[in-house]
């Protein structure tokens, strides 16, 4: 199907408020459509029925889903050769915004520093008044400038639009066969040159890494740890560490696993019980979506892949929400974080350049 087509299917789809979720999965330039014709109200607390998945920060089987027995599925493919050259949109730096947020990083440190907090996640969210959200040119940006990673619109009467371009997997699971990576440090490289990692980006990631290993102790037979390597996404490069190995078969279902990484310390901390308090208590807003869970579950015989909720978006008629943090630690500077969400927020903003 064009392009043009599939995007104005979409549109319909949205106009008459019933569910949808299109997706494509890193390095592919082929679109996925699922389109619901009823406004269902599912949740999936199995994991075990093949469909797509949208679950919060604050997951307690309360995702919602779409199970593919019940869709239209259509298929498009993005020429990837037209995408335009990538600009930095100008956003205007809110000094209230900035000051609270750096606030937020100060206690943080002063938490780690004071208590067995070793890192926590903090996150801010930025509203962008919108003349008006045209889907189309949304869909079109959002797929074709983002190729390398896993990108998704997803609607539900009850949900609004969350589109994102997220470089993080939670899990990839084929029988007892499981993949998944610890993200963690941010840079952002000037003029192509290497990026040189300091001290706070390595350290934040062994902890990542540690976490993760521990977590999914009790629940496999088998891990194997990659050496740890820049990894690009968008604008911006990480430090990524591949985890990958086998499931316990008495441990083998996708929801041992999910709760297991679920939230990982890249978007929520460590110690994760000590983290999530300190996010609760002190972030002063609901993440909603963001860091929660996207993705495509499929049977046992075949590859289900979930991805963390990162560099995602809220859209509504006139507005757009756009969700950013960090991982800090005791090495982080309160000044050189906030420049690091600001940097974060290109990669909607990217999508929504001709709306602004």
């Amino acid at each position: 199907m064009e392009i043009d087509l599939f995007c104005q299917k979409i549109k319909e789809h949205y106009e008459s408020k019933l569910p949808f979720m299109v997706f494509a999965h890193p390095e592919s330039n082929e679109i996925t459509a699922y389109l619901f014709t009823s406004k269902i109200n599912s949740r999936n607390d199995n994991f075990e029925q093949a469909g797509a998945i949208l679950a919060p920060f604050d997951f307690a089987d309360n995702a919602y889903f779409l199970p593919i027995d019940q869709t239209t599925t259509i298929t498009t493919h993005v020429d990837l050769s037209s995408i335009h050259p990538m600009t930095e949109v100008p956003l205007n730096e809110d000094f209230l915004e900035k000051q609270a947020y750096e606030a937020l990083v100060q206690k943080s440190i002063k938490t780690i520093q004071n208590t067995p907090l070793k890192k926590v996640v903090t996150s801010r969210k930025k509203e962008i008044d919108l003349p008006f959200l045209d889907l189309e040119n949304v869909l079109k940006r959002l797929f074709s400038l983002y190729a390398s990673v896993f990108t998704y619109c997803w609607y539900h009467p009850e949900t609004d639009i969350w589109c994102g371009a997220t470089p993080e997997i939670l899990v990839k699971k084929k029988d007892t066969s499981f993949a998944t990576m610890a993200l963690a440090g941010t840079k952002k490289p000037q003029n192509g040159m290497v990026v040189d990692w300091g001290h706070k980006e390595k350290n934040e990631q062994k902890y990542v890494v540690d976490a993760i290993s521990k977590n999914l102790e009790k629940i496999t037979s088998v891990i194997k740890i990659s050496k740890t390597y820049s990894h690009p996404a968008g604008t911006l490069v990480h430090l990524r560490t591949d985890i990958e190995g086998v499931i316990k078969k008495s441990r083998s279902s996708l929801k041992s696993i999910v709760n297991a990484l679920h939230p990982t310390p890249a978007i929520c901390g460590t110690p994760k019980e000590v983290a999530k308090q300190f996010i609760d208590n002190n972030e002063g807003y609901d993440r909603e979506f963001y860091t929660g869970f996207v993705g495509i579950i499929r049977p046992e015989s075949e590859t289900t892949s979930l991805y963390v909720n990162l560099r995602c978006m809220r859209l509504q008629p006139k507005k757009a929400t756009l969700y950013v943090g960090g991982g800090i630690t005791e090495d982080s500077n309160p000044e050189l974080e906030f420049i690091e969400t600001q940097n974060k927020m290109q990669t909607m903003l990217q999508v929504l350049h001709p709306l602004l």
